[in-house]
């Protein structure tokens, strides 16, 4: 059994062969059969929807040095049914080119990421992947969850936000356009950190327009806390299990806990002398529970 270093060192040095003089050692046989051995396949696969296009990534194989690029391979077809192409099946060079194995993309490494444009969004495509070596190849590829390009929801509309007692309520509409498909949830974010994902605090469904969100402690942070000036985003969201998109996030900003304005202020003379009567309507949004007003004036000759 070859050793790993003396495996990696021969097919470094058999690369550097020419052609003829490849092809005549290995007829007679100098080569040890392990130089040849096929490549294992590509590793932690992940594929992420976009509008028109899919994102592939993987991860780096432990003898990178090794390979010079990846291949990545795509296909419409289902599995099953007329037209069908198993995961297992070859890369068809010819017929209906639909339902082959088709080259999306060719990396080279340490590249381990690419997008693949022009697709059909609502389409579900399968994505695979293999590795290269100057004249070695992996026939064993990796094989991608099937996903579906989709057009990211717009954002939603007329957001709005009122402090409360120790808590925030947000409202808003629908976004004019849910994208390829329906939005099934919003995401919120208490933004403390500017990373989204870290950030995160609730959703609330599809039909939702309003939410209140409590106190709470999130990654070692208090949110909705009273005197405290926060920044909450929303997002539409539309997913199942072959994608997933945000909206991008609508911002809105306010002070926990602190009253809105209060509206109406009427000041009309008394009927008794040096008296004024005054009447407004209570804010909106109180902030919590109201204990009093206070009343300033000021006077001039």
């Amino acid at each position: 059994m070859l050793s790993v270093k003396l495996f990696v060192d021969l097919r470094m040095q058999i690369s550097k062969i020419p052609p003829p003089l490849f092809f005549l050692l290995l007829g007679v046989g100098v080569f040890p059969a392990e130089v040849f051995a096929q490549l294992a396949a590509p590793t932690g696969l992940n594929v992420e929807s976009g509008d028109q296009s899919l994102t592939v990534s993987w991860a780096p194989h432990p003898d990178a040095q090794l390979y010079t690029y990846y291949y990545v391979i795509i296909t419409s077809a289902p599995k099953t049914g007329d037209g069908a192409v198993a995961d297992d099946a070859g890369q068809v060079p010819s017929g209906d080119r639909t339902k082959d194995w088709v080259p999306a993309s060719t990396v080279r490494h340490p590249t381990t990421k690419t997008t693949i444009s022009g697709l059909t969004n609502g389409i579900t495509y399968r994505v695979r992947l293999r590795t290269h070596i100057n004249m070695y190849s992996s026939y064993a590829f990796a094989t991608g969850t099937p996903f579906r390009p989709v057009r990211a929801p717009s954002v939603p509309q007329n957001v709005k936000i009122f402090p409360g007692n120790n808590s925030v309520t947000l409202t808003w509409e629908e976004p004019s356009s849910w994208g390829t498909l329906p939005v099934r949830w919003y995401d919120f974010f208490e933004n403390s950190s500017g990373v989204l994902s870290s950030d995160f605090i609730t959703s609330a469904t599809a039909s939702a327009t309003s939410i209140t969100i409590q106190k709470g402690l999130a990654d070692n942070r208090e949110y909705a806390v009273n005197g405290q000036t926060e920044e909450w985003i929303i997002q539409a969201v539309t997913s199942s299990a072959d994608h997933l998109r945000r909206s991008s996030g609508v911002k809105a900003t306010v002070t926990v806990g602190v009253p809105a304005v209060t509206n109406g202020l009427s000041v009309t003379p008394s009927t008794t002398v040096g008296r004024l009567d005054l009447s407004w309507m209570a804010p909106a949004q109180n902030g919590g529970a109201i204990t009093g007003y206070d009343v300033h004036y000021t006077s001039s000759n």
